[in-house]
């Protein structure tokens, strides 16, 4: 089950939990494939947060720079959210590691809006 339990919904991975037969490394797992569908969507939010200032301009500008540096600032933060989410963080457990990234996120998305031209 170790290929497919990306694709498990969180009642089937909820159910394998249940069951008390899992192995701890593979419960860990478990644990953070079910708590990333959570934390993948609070990504996803600040990954919209992180390049809405690109857009939000008050004069007229070159909208194919103002992509390409929005796509130079999602691509990353999306890319690295997703593997630090599946990254096993020694001392934290996966319930928590999980958020970590959401956590760094959450900070980057703060910074573009201190510059933003009212």
């Amino acid at each position: 089950h170790n290929q497919y339990a990306t694709m498990l919904s969180l009642e089937q991975i909820n159910q394998m939990l249940e069951t008390g037969r899992v192995a701890k490394r593979e419960r860990d797992k478990l644990l953070r494939y079910s708590y990333s569908r959570f934390s993948s969507v609070l990504v996803n939010l600040l990954v919209l947060l992180l390049t809405l200032p690109c857009f939000l301009l008050r004069e007229p500008a070159n909208l194919l720079r103002q992509s390409v540096l929005a796509a130079s600032l999602a691509i990353p933060a999306t890319m690295g959210s997703a593997i630090g989410m599946m990254v096993d963080l020694p001392g934290i457990p996966p319930a928590l590691g999980v958020f970590v990234p959401v956590i760094a996120l959450g900070f980057m998305a703060l910074f573009p809006w201190t510059f933003f031209k009212t």
